[in-house]
């Protein structure tokens, strides 16, 4: 049996569950490219601004879409390089979210869902 080789380069992708807050998420972009610097592999920032499906309803769920686009537009205005994942819930959200970010993710919780 023939075993083909995956050259392309590895690539993380992590972050918070939740955006907390700026101070939070600068805190941890600035450690986490320092370790993916020294290491010399590429990161993707995965957090989302509203996480919905908390396992209890009064957990926080993030800081919200308007305060999310603005701390996503002010990392990649710092760290040009930075490449941001989120969660959407509704559809609304795909237009308000998409210029700030690289990708956008339906949580497999909402698909189930649906």
């Amino acid at each position: 049996m023939s075993r083909s080789v995956n050259d392309n380069p590895f690539t993380l992708i992590c972050g918070p569950c939740q955006l907390e807050s700026k101070d939070h998420i600068y805190k941890l972009t600035e450690e986490i490219l320092t370790i993916t610097n020294d290491l010399k592999i590429d990161w993707i920032l995965k957090t989302s601004f509203d996480k919905a499906n908390r396992t209890s309803i009064s957990s926080k769920r993030g800081v919200g879409i308007n305060e999310g686009t603005h701390i996503f537009y002010q990392l990649k205005q710092d760290y040009p390089n930075i490449r941001i994942i989120t969660d959407v819930h509704e559809t609304t959200q795909v237009k308000e979210v998409s210029p700030f970010v690289d990708a956008l993710q339906i949580p497999a919780f909402l698909s189930r869902q649906t």
